[in-house]
């Protein structure tokens, strides 16, 4: 019986460290997913009963948008703008429709935690793209962006106070860790 001849091992090409460490991009985008979403989500919970009056509707709005646009200042191209854009596109879209249910009766209650169930999906399918990318998310991601969201998030809670406790609590971590860092 013949025996194949060993081909020689191919190099592996070394696989670059991962920094997650506080203050890091990493670091940062996973405080927004584990952190400020969650946050946010919890605090849509709490406004279940009634939903949101349009005003401070706008200012959610506004706050989701511009973390949404931040990613179209990413490079055409980039893994962030093809991977995550859509998702947070998605993300303030299922928000509007949260918000779009009026009353505070039984069925616009149910209509909106069936919509928070539908956010907390699509954080979650935000969430696992970052998880499965941090390598990526270190070598692509400014974490300009990552801040800039966090801004948008606290001018919505100085804007409406007391309502969006949750999510305070969370840019009032990322502040006091960033500034630590």
């Amino acid at each position: 019986m013949k025996e194949k001849a060993k081909l020689p091992a191919r190099a592996k090409p070394a696989k670059a460290q991962l920094s997650a460490e506080r203050g890091t991009t990493v670091w940062a985008v996973n405080s927004l997913r584990s952190d400020a979403l969650v946050a946010l989500l919890d605090d849509l919970v709490a406004l279940e009963d009634f939903g949101l009056e349009e005003d401070r509707c706008v200012l959610v709005r506004k706050a989701l948008a511009k973390l949404t646009n931040a990613a179209t200042g990413i490079p055409d191209g980039s893994w962030w703008r093809r991977q995550i854009y859509q998702e947070l596109q998605d993300f303030e879209a299922l928000y509007a429709g949260w918000n779009d249910v009026n009353g505070a009766e039984a069925v616009h209650r149910n209509d909106r935690a069936q919509r928070v169930k539908q956010l907390r999906r699509k954080r979650n399918r935000i969430a696992t793209r970052i998880r499965n990318n941090q390598y990526i998310i270190q070598n692509e991601l400014d974490l300009r962006l990552i801040r800039d969201t966090y801004e948008a998030f606290g001018e919505l809670t100085r804007a409406v106070p007391g309502l969006f406790i949750s999510l305070a609590k969370a840019v009032s971590r990322f502040n006091e860790k960033t500034q630590a860092a």
